[in-house]
């Protein structure tokens, strides 16, 4: 399935200036200009209940999506995709019993009945796509490689994730627009510690040895796509009054906007891209995070989380709209 976006910022102009092909089939120039064309019922009817009622469009090789901004709107108001649901489920368990002696050296098969509970489990509704997003956005090599560098610059051998706290920040477009309510820098470095601060007094009520006045963490992990943020991160990084240290990527773009279509028009938008994807390789480093609920890019940074794709064992995201404090809930412009 192929749509008509064709601004990705390189001169192939696709999905793959950044990430791996999403399959090992290859689509010849003749396959692509024959596709065939999907409507927007007809792919919501597909996306359902895994077939559409027309033999034509069940059967060809290549679909086309015309419309993909309305397919994205269609999508949000879709609630009900239980029967893909079903659909992803009974393929996953054949391809176990058909291999199962392939699987059983990296998973044993209790294991495995308890990961496929939780794709029934009707509460488990990011599941799917938390697995769909992260084969997506799978990083070519060579791509791959840049990032993994960056990484090792940003986090040296000492690092340890369960005592890293994860403070992405949305900002400019973000707040101007009226999408969401927004943080000070100050706020949010107040918050890190209030947090911090509470998270050692539980351990402490555990018997650990930390006490009460300690802070959990030894590190906090910022990103932003504010050049203001950014440069007040940088600053605080120097002074040795902070109690915290900060690790921070001092070479991002900071574009000052998460719009897909202005970063794909931008004459750096590869720059773009590879910084906005630092800062979520950098996000997926920690033990606690704390994210905005209005921004699509922390919710998708809650589930690769939630799922466990971070480096720490376990990670305890939270969103600002959940905090203990009713100065940190910001609310999002739909409610």
């Amino acid at each position: 399935m192929v749509s008509n976006h064709g601004d990705w910022p390189c001169p192939r102009h696709d999905i793959q200036c950044f990430f791996m092909p999403l399959s090992p089939c290859v689509l010849t120039e003749a396959e692509l200009k024959n596709a065939t064309t999907i409507g927007v019922k007809e792919l919501m009817q597909m996306l359902v209940n895994g077939k559409v009622d027309d033999h034509h469009l069940n059967n060809a090789k290549v679909l086309f999506i015309k419309h993909a901004p309305v397919v994205n709107l269609a999508l949000a108001k879709q609630k009900q995709t239980r029967n893909l649901k079903m659909l992803w489920y009974e393929f996953v368990r054949s391809m176990y019993e058909n291999h199962t002696e392939s699987f059983s050296s990296v998973m044993s098969s209790d294991r495995f009945e308890r990961a496929l509970t939780k794709i029934g489990d009707p509460n488990e509704k990011w599941l799917m796509e938390g697995a769909a997003v992260s084969y997506i956005m799978r990083p070519n090599v060579e791509y791959s490689a840049k990032l993994t560098n960056r990484i090792d610059e940003l986090f040296h051998a000492d690092f340890d994730p369960v005592k890293a706290l994860g403070i992405p920040i949305r900002a400019s477009d973000k707040c101007t627009s009226g999408e969401s309510e927004c943080l000070s820098f100050e706020n949010y470095t107040d918050l890190s510690l209030a947090f911090s601060r509470k998270k050692a007094g539980l351990l402490n009520l555990a018997n650990t040895t930390i006490n009460s006045t300690s802070l959990a963490h030894d590190s906090i992990v910022i990103s932003t796509e504010a050049r203001e943020i950014l440069d007040l991160a940088i600053v605080l990084q120097k002074q040795q009054s902070f109690p915290l240290h900060l690790i921070l990527n001092d070479q991002d773009v900071a574009q000052g906007t998460g719009n897909v279509k202005s970063i794909s028009k931008s004459e750096n938008g590869d720059e773009i891209m590879y910084s906005t994807f630092v800062s979520i390789q950098m996000q997926l480093m920690t033990g606690d995070t704390i994210v905005n609920c209005c921004s699509n890019v922390h919710k998708l940074l809650l589930i690769f989380l939630k799922y466990g794709y971070g480096r720490a064992p376990v990670n305890h995201p939270q969103c600002l709209q959940d905090n203990d404090n009713p100065a940190y809930r910001v609310r999002c412009a739909w409610g």
